[in-house]
């Protein structure tokens, strides 16, 4: 699937990587993104980096350092712990990435029919306490960096994309998905996203509550047979097309309102971009 995105990851050194930690043989280390893309191709998951065979010398590296992921205990808040995780982050100040277990996701994936083929693993959270933001890692971070023992000699100043946080709003969910990484998500999405016209989209880029007889008949019907809590909003005709799709992480509220949960700067940026749309 090619969501379009740009990412970027910083890191702080803390100590020195030996060439002996690296992997030897840098063609194999490198996973070739053609091949991934010919093993994909065809299926909806076309952008989305899976997991390959490669050598056996390199899956040898992969399983010795991946036991650290699986030898995991599952906390009351969603996180996998495990006694080296927690060694990593306090050397590197509790900036360790922790995969989330499948049951975190579980009343996520029912409320916005997620499919299958979401990269869950690819979903982490911060491990100092509760979660209340969940951070996409993209793969070449997760498996060049974070799947090898080299957080507690790198210090994760800032990875990825927020994709969730928590909500302060009464809903059937705890987390919402945030506006920066709804593009990865969107074509995820089998429910509560709604496509609409020019004119609806413009009318859900304003700030504060947005009354829905303001829309057109058939949006305020669909958004009225929502139950409360986020939804999104995909300009038609656009929605395949990655320079030009726009999307807007909305709220419906129990009344006959719903709220734009986007910044007043990207608001006019979003209503600039529609404005060079519908001229063209």
């Amino acid at each position: 699937m090619d969501t379009g995105g740009f990412f970027v990851a910083l890191f702080k050194k803390n100590s020195h990587i030996k060439n002996s930690m690296i992997r030897k043989d840098n063609q194999e280390s490198t996973l070739v993104l053609e091949k991934e893309y010919a093993e994909t191709s065809g299926g909806e998951n076309k952008n989305c980096l899976i997991d390959v065979n490669v050598s056996s010398k390199m899956k040898q590296t992969s399983d010795m350092n991946n036991k650290i992921v699986n030898k995991t205990d599952t906390t009351s808040n969603g996180l996998e712990s495990n006694q080296q995780s927690d060694e990593r982050c306090k050397v590197s100040n509790n900036e360790c990435f922790t995969p989330l277990d499948e049951d975190f996701f579980t009343p996520l994936i029912d409320f916005f029919g997620f499919k299958a083929s979401l990269p869950i693993d690819q979903l982490m959270a911060k491990t100092s306490g509760e979660v209340r933001t969940v951070y996409f890692i993209t793969n070449r971070v997760k498996r060049n960096i974070m799947n090898l023992n080299y957080l507690n000699r790198l210090n994760v100043i800032h990875s990825g994309l927020r994709a969730f946080e928590r909500n302060n709003r009464v809903c059937e969910v705890k987390y919402r998905p945030v506006q920066e990484c709804i593009h990865f998500l969107a074509p995820y999405m089998t429910k509560r996203k709604l496509l609409v016209d020019d004119h609806d989209f413009e009318k859900c880029l304003e700030p504060g509550a947005i009354k829905c007889e303001l829309f057109s008949a058939k949006f305020a019907k669909e958004v009225r047979a929502l139950v409360e809590g986020p939804f999104v909003v995909i300009l038609k005709d656009y929605e395949n097309d990655i320079s030009k799709k726009m999307i807007s992480t909305m709220w419906r509220f129990k009344s006959d309102n719903v709220d734009c949960f986007v910044s007043i700067k990207e608001m006019d940026g979003l209503k600039n971009k529609l404005k060079a749309l519908t001229a063209t």
